[in-house]
């Protein structure tokens, strides 16, 4: 038997009915008003959480007195399990029920807490905020009933019977005439065989609801800072992710779980949530379940699933991706995505796609991405929309041997977030046309950029929506832009006619516009000829041969549309130099060659050094001949290298001095010169290592290749300081 404990507290009372969700779980369970001294009251712990019992009292009224000053406390610091129950008994109970009892009270002690009669009223009250809440009552206090109140049909049942509160009851009533019913359906409470000196109550501390564990598996979830909910219709919760428990993680296992201690043998639903608000996100329906007698877990599966989910491929690590946008206004409808090279190995169709990468969870202003990658070495960067790439550089990751969760970075800075005061306000952009007076005028210019999270925007040059002046070659479009910075482009009829990088503007918090909103096209130059030229010696042709793009191409005598990869192509001089010439109007311009005629094909390792960075994310080569009043021969590049050829003939070997036999060859092949004696041959693979390398002296040379296969370059150099670049297929 515990030991006998009593501690009044006298308290001027301000009585609330009704309480704050967390509290209303915490009841009356059960009531025995039994003969003599066998009498007890006893509380249940239904919040879903423990209850430090110091928030909470014990009001009596006796024979319709109304609620006394004096309140019953618990032992000082008691906690009580959620799901369990907490007895007062009359310490002059049998012996049987002061075994169960949390704590006992002497029959006459200061308020009678357990030396009621059924005319007696007894409330549960909350003093954790300040107030004395009630949450439950057993009677009326402010009228005496004579012997009894009314319970469940039975007449005077407060006395001389046991009151046990049912097991679908969740939370205390305040409305006592509703709590008691009318009858045994309509009442809260079942009236019970009495308490005595022999009898116990196999119900006294036995009010109990199961324990159902709710579990998902979220391995392909990022996870919220917010952690993971699972809010539902149980007892006192309200579909609330922000007021239920968070559910506690496994991270060896990405397995989150939560426990709920529900009243048994009824059905509940339920719904996970990544994040403390709807949205944030939840999963896409709710599920819903039946719970027995017993205690119970339920089946593990994946978020969003029905299934647990598929193990990842070995070798591989989770790798959450993280931005933060409170500074941006993010896509209504493509969100927010995460391209790079690392896509193909996640699973995604291609690398630096947008639009194949999943779009991020969104939790507040904080977006997320999971990618399963093996060990490695990746560049990526975040994209508002499928188009509103940051104009940060490339962000870097590393892979090996762990999970890794990068930096919470600010989208398109290299750190956290500044906080912005946020602004509205239109901005007008403009494009001057210094053509406008000729046949390359502009006629349908639209505008786009990360604002319009890169769909186009109409331009007017009518002297309508914003534009001075018509038909002075001025465009003007304007857009209302949000707090930050933004990349931005124009088009004529779909090319774009705002050449190298895109510009940028920026709205300040304090209503100022920075940076570029307006771009003016010089006047075309003279018609010139422009030749271009690539040395593909160190590279296998394409058997479709070498290509030439640019967004020169609508500048050209015959205009093209730019950018068009099939349209151009070069010829081989014979010495691995490929070439050709274009009658153009003088201007600054872009372009890239292409080893075949398709965009894949196109040089893809230019430097910043030799090109310009585009609004494709891609270095073109750029070339500016303004102002050029005569053709012009631009330098020749080594392909998909910065370095430059210098072109002398007298430094080549020519092709009709040099023979190279047999090719294909098998085992060895013979270096053959007319004119001239050889200095060195040195046989390259395709990678740049030498794995031959033979000194000369004559006019022929024969090369060992045994056990080389496959396609090699052949270097020769002679006595004359020539060189030249052959190409052999060994066997």
């Amino acid at each position: 038997m515990k030991n006998t404990y009593k501690l009044m507290f006298a308290l001027g009372l301000g009585f609330l009915f009704g309480t704050a969700q967390a509290q209303s779980g915490m009841f009356f369970s059960e009531y025995a008003e039994g003969t003599s001294n066998n009498k007890y009251l006893e509380i249940f712990n239904g919040t879903g959480a423990d209850a430090n019992l110091d928030d909470y009292c014990i009001l009596v009224a006796t024979n319709g007195g109304g609620w006394s000053a004096d309140v019953a406390r618990f032992a000082t610091g008691t906690v009580l399990k959620k799901g369990k129950t907490y007895v007062f008994a009359n310490s002059s109970a049998q012996a049987g029920i002061l075994a169960l009892a949390n704590e006992s009270f002497a029959f006459n002690a200061n308020g009678y807490l357990t030396a009621f009669n059924g005319d007696d009223a007894r409330a549960l009250a909350y003093l954790g905020n300040g107030d004395t809440t009630i949450l439950d009552i057993i009677g009326d206090p402010s009228n005496d009933p004579g012997t009894g109140w009314d319970v469940a049909g039975t007449a005077s049942a407060t006395a001389n019977n046991t009151l046990v509160r049912k097991a679908s009851i969740t939370k205390g009533n305040t409305d006592w005439s509703a709590s008691a019913g009318t009858d045994a359906a309509s009442s809260e409470w079942t009236v019970e065989t009495i308490a005595d000196a022999t009898y116990v109550p196999a119900t006294l501390a036995n009010h109990s609801w199961v324990a159902v564990t709710l579990q998902v598996n979220m391995q392909n979830e990022p996870i919220s800072h917010f952690g993971v909910h699972a809010p539902g219709g149980f007892p006192n919760m309200t579909w609330d992710p922000s007021t239920d428990k968070v559910m506690a993680s496994n991270t060896s296992n990405y397995v989150y779980s939560v426990t709920y201690y529900l009243p048994p043998n009824a059905e509940y639903e339920y719904k996970f949530v990544n994040g403390n608000a709807w949205g944030q996100p939840d999963e896409s329906s709710n599920t819903k379940f039946g719970v027995g007698s017993s205690d119970t877990t339920m089946a593990l599966r994946c978020w969003n699933s029905n299934v647990d989910c598929a193990a990842p491929a070995n070798g591989t690590h989770k790798v959450t991706f993280q931005v933060e946008m409170k500074n941006q206004d993010i896509d209504a409808t493509d969100g927010v995505r995460v391209a790079g090279n690392y896509q193909k190995a996640a699973g995604d169709a291609n690398d630096w796609s947008p639009a194949d990468c999943p779009k991020a969870a969104q939790h507040g202003t904080i977006c997320r991405r999971v990618a399963w990658l093996p060990d490695g070495s990746y560049e990526y960067k975040f994209v508002n929309g499928t188009g509103g790439w940051e104009s940060a550089n490339n962000r870097a990751l590393t892979v090996s041997g762990a999970d890794v969760v990068t930096q919470l970075v600010c989208f398109n800075e290299t750190d956290t977030c500044a906080t912005i005061t946020k602004i509205k306000r239109n901005v007008t952009f403009l494009v001057n046309d210094g053509n406008y007076a000729n046949s390359f005028k502009l006629t349908d210019v639209k505008f786009k950029g990360q604002m319009s999270s890169w769909s186009d925007f109409q331009a007017y040059d009518d002297g309508t929506n914003g534009d001075a002046v018509a038909g002075d070659g001025i465009w003007t479009a304007v857009y209302e832009l949000s707090t930050g910075t933004y990349e931005w482009g124009a088009t004529d009829k779909g090319n774009w006619i705002i050449k190298g990088p895109n510009l940028k503007a920026t709205l300040n918090s304090d209503g100022t516009v920075t940076g570029d909103t307006v771009w003016n096209i010089p006047a075309l130059g003279d018609l010139i000829n422009v030749t271009f030229s690539v040395d593909m010696s160190d590279t296998i042709v394409n058997a479709a041969g070498v290509w030439l793009a640019g967004n020169f191409q609508p500048y050209m005598e015959t205009p093209q549309g730019e950018w068009k990869y099939n349209l151009i192509q070069l010829t081989d001089n014979g010495d691995g130099i490929w070439s050709t010439t274009v009658k153009l109007w003088a201007q600054k311009y872009q372009y890239r060659f292409a080893n075949d005629s398709a965009e894949a094909a196109s040089e893809n390792w230019l430097g910043a050094e030799c090109s310009s960075l585009n609004g494709y994310n891609k270095f073109d080569r750029v070339f500016d001949v303004t102002m050029a009043k005569q053709d012009t021969a631009l330098p020749t590049y080594k392909w998909n290298r910065c370095e430059t050829v210098t072109l002398n003939s007298e430094n080549i070997i020519g092709a009709a001095e040099l023979t190279l036999a047999p090719n294909p060859a098998e085992g060895q092949f013979t270096v053959a010169l007319a004119g001239s004696r050889i200095d060195r041959v040195e046989v390259r693979s395709l990678d740049g290592r030498v794995v031959r390398s033979i000194a000369g002296g004559n006019q022929s040379l024969v090369v060992d290749a045994t056990g080389l296969n496959g396609l090699y370059l052949v270097h020769i150099s002679d006595s004359l300081g020539r060189s030249t670049t052959q190409k052999v297929v060994l066997k």
